[in-house]
């Protein structure tokens, strides 16, 4: 367990439902109580993007998403505030034409 890092105030909003699937995919990431793997697999359009969130608010810390364009940075940051309640915080973008504040 990470007590070096702080926790961040996330939580997924109770509105939010997983898939069947999904909550599979998650409970093989944390069978044994912490992430084995921060990879998941899924195909196209099987909600990759909520399971991880899902994720993010199991841990609590800060989370690395990498995106492969423009379109898929924004997509995470609009479906983590549709997603979850974030405290006071907003996701950061570092894209070649965003640059969000840094530690934001």
């Amino acid at each position: 367990m990470d007590r070096s890092t702080p926790d961040l105030d996330i939580e997924i909003k109770s509105t939010t439902v997983i898939r069947d699937y999904q909550e599979k995919s998650l409970s093989k990431m944390f069978s044994n109580g912490r992430a084995r793997s921060g990879i998941i697999v899924l195909p196209c359009g099987a909600g990759k993007t909520l399971t991880g969130i899902v994720a993010a608010s199991y841990i609590k810390k800060s989370t690395l998403v990498l995106c492969n364009s423009t379109v898929s940075v924004e997509q995470w940051r609009t479906q983590f505030m549709q997603w979850a309640h974030l405290g006071n915080r907003v996701p950061v973008r570092l894209t070649s034409k965003e640059n969000d504040s840094m530690f934001g």
